[in-house]
């Protein structure tokens, strides 16, 4: 089966009203989106699909962007943004757990010394690769985020 993935960049006008300080400025955001269309889906879908996610990157580089006035970010811009990657963080290390307890829960052939090592292995190469990654990812879009924001 064939896919075909498609990127582009929308750049639309905005205008942003501070909820702390009341400053009212427009901005010129660029979004970024992706999308992919398989040989199941119509010719062109991909286009459309990676239009659309531009363009609801726009929608959330508004969302969360900081006032050029009193450099304050929208109530709850923080959790949404460091929410999913405080459950990536989470989710690798308890992954690595589940998949490490394989070989004791289904009761698999092994020695019970192979069993502990397998758990530990498992545990410990999922969690410090979560370590690496997860944090090193979120800071850089973190440090990025502002970035595609123009004010006029």
């Amino acid at each position: 089966m064939e896919a075909i993935t498609v990127t582009t960049t929308a750049r639309s006008l905005q205008r942003l009203q501070c909820k702390h300080c009341g400053h009212t400025a427009e901005a010129e955001v660029t979004g970024f989106g992706e999308g992919t269309q398989s040989s199941l889906n119509a010719e062109g879908t991909a286009l459309e699909r990676a239009q659309a996610d531009a363009q609801k990157d726009i929608e959330r580089a508004i969302a969360d962007v900081r006032c050029p006035k009193c450099q304050m970010r929208p109530e709850g811009a923080e959790a949404r943004f460091w929410g999913p990657w405080v459950g990536m963080f989470a989710g690798g290390w308890v992954l690595g757990g589940i998949l490490g307890a394989i070989p004791t829960v289904f009761d698999i052939n092994m020695s019970q010394e192979d069993r502990v090592i397998a758990f530990w292995a498992t545990f410990l190469i999922l969690g410090v690769s979560t370590t690496l990654v997860v944090p090193l990812t979120a800071h850089s879009r973190y440090v990025m985020r502002d970035r595609r924001v123009r004010w006029l």
